[in-house]
């Protein structure tokens, strides 16, 4: 092996030499009793470490948020001034709104910022877009409760009927449960449009004739005045055929040798109600109490009788369905007054097409708003009038969805809307457009009756939104809020 020239301490003793000369020229003692070179050499290795960082961190940032250019970008949004375009040609167009923008563009993409000074290098088109159509589009994924309401307001000692009512829609999870409580048992409501009185009892609603005497009295509605309703939750509930009088010709036999329109009882095992049968000429009804006393007040000459049988009897008679009497409630209701509760809602919700909805009416002192919030009062809103007066969809959220009925297995599956947090609904053509519009692929369903109500809004399709204007004009029907604090 070659032999070492230099040794490790010939190397630290040249090194050490070099520091006293150091310290020699810079502080004039060679006696080397501090070391400030150390301090400068760490502050020099300190500084450069933190310039690579920097350096480092301005480069990720660039390539997070670049600067910004046109490029392949359809949709722009300024840095500056905020101010929306979208590109046409060799030209950019300020456009009313992000749905404009898309329907334009064709595609879903969101706006690319550049700055101000990049826009100046492009000729400026007039106004694009559709008025009024929606600013942002976000799509809730859950599906919602769709539920309207009214709220009866009484005057302080005028009739029920006076008060009118004020209507509103409320999307989402809403806060039911704390809220509202479910018709459910025995509960009942009665309200009025016109001169035709409804009865609200489990989830649906039947026609009360004021002259049919018999129903009234079984249904113990004499004494009870009706709330209004609105003809918008009003349609928004199924309705099932009318609740009147069974005619039964009481002239006539019936079997086990009663007169027709009697009522057989069947005693009950203990602890199980007693089973009652209408009397008929082909044989015997199975009804509920409330049908028989609709029977009993309708016998106006009082021919007609109770009698208890045995249960071998009523199995010896032929079991018919003569009277329509399966929609009926199965007893004396409980009407909900309005001074109880004076709001009135109907609910439903279907998680998918595959899934029966789940509906039902609820009742209670206040909206089914989530605590803390307040349903949004729309510029249309006219009390007691046909129009929706208010509206709660949640914040920085929205609907996309497909119209079916109220009813609990409803097939219908109609057009497309998308529902804004606004509490706007806007047409959508067809499943492509709501593609374009970034709303997906899968609506939800939603029931038209309930829809049907919310304010309505342009529709969002690609020909509305290649119009191009000089200017906006000002349109009447608006309303004046006062300007911000400072």
């Amino acid at each position: 092996m070659p032999s070492q020239l230099t040794t490790r301490q010939q190397v630290n003793g040249y090194r050490f030499l070099l520091r006293r000369l150091e310290h020699a020229l810079i502080r004039r003692d060679v006696r080397m009793l501090h070391d400030p070179m150390r301090a400068h050499t760490r502050s020099l290795s300190v500084g450069i470490i933190l310039a690579v960082l920097i350096t480092a961190g301005c480069g990720v940032y660039g390539l997070i948020r670049p600067a910004g250019s046109v490029g392949k970008s359809k949709i722009i949004v300024s840095k500056e001034s905020g101010g929306l375009y979208v590109v046409i040609g060799n030209r950019i167009h300020p456009v009313l709104n992000v749905a404009s923008a898309r329907l334009i563009a064709g595609s879903a993409e969101k706006p690319s910022s550049v700055k101000e000074s990049k826009l100046s290098d492009y000729d400026r088109g007039p106004l694009i877009g559709i008025p009024g159509a929606p600013q942002t589009l976000p799509v809730a994924e859950d599906p919602a409760n769709w539920t309207v309401c009214d709220t009866v307001n009484v005057p302080s000692g005028q009739g029920m009927r006076s008060g009118g009512v004020r209507t509103a829609v409320i999307v989402g999870p809403g806060d039911e449960e704390s809220a509202m409580s479910p018709l459910k048992g025995r509960d009942a409501v009665l309200v009025s449009v016109g001169d035709t009185e409804y009865l609200v009892y489990d989830g649906k609603r039947a026609v009360i004739k004021e002259d049919d005497s018999a129903v009234r009295r079984a249904l113990n509605l004499d004494q009870v005045t009706p709330r209004p309703i609105s003809a918008g939750l009003l349609k928004s509930i199924p309705e099932v055929p009318e609740l009147e009088t069974p005619e039964i010709d009481r002239s006539k036999r019936g079997v086990l040798g009663m007169k027709a329109g009697s009522i057989a009882r069947v005693t009950g095992l203990p602890g199980e109600p007693d089973t009652l049968y209408a009397v008929l000429p082909g044989g015997l009804q199975r009804i509920s109490p409330l049908v028989a006393e609709v029977l009993r007040y309708a016998d106006t000459k009082g021919e007609s009788e109770v009698k208890t049988v045995s249960a071998a009897e009523a199995a010896a008679q032929p079991l018919v369905s003569t009277l329509a009497v399966g929609h009926f409630p199965t007893s004396t209701p409980d009407v909900v007054t309005p001074s109880a509760a004076p709001v009135t809602c109907f609910t439903w919700f279907r998680p998918s097409s595959a899934s029966p909805a789940r509906v039902g009416v609820l009742v209670g002192m206040s909206l089914p708003v989530p605590s803390g919030r307040e349903p949004t009062d729309l510029v249309t809103a006219d009390g007691p009038g046909p129009n929706l007066d208010q509206s709660y969809i949640p914040p920085a959220s929205g609907y996309y969805v497909r119209m079916t009925g109220t009813g609990e297995s409803s097939r219908r599956a109609e057009s497309l809307v998308y529902v804004a947090d606004t509490g706007t609904r806007y047409g959508v053509p067809d499943p492509k457009t709501g593609q374009v519009l970034g709303l997906g692929e899968s609506p939800q369903l939603a029931p038209w009756p309930i829809v049907s109500l919310l304010v309505p809004g342009p529709t969002l399709a690609q020909e509305n939104a290649l119009v191009i204007r000089d200017t906006m004009k000002q349109v009447g029907g608006g309303q004046t809020v006062a300007p911000p604090s400072k």
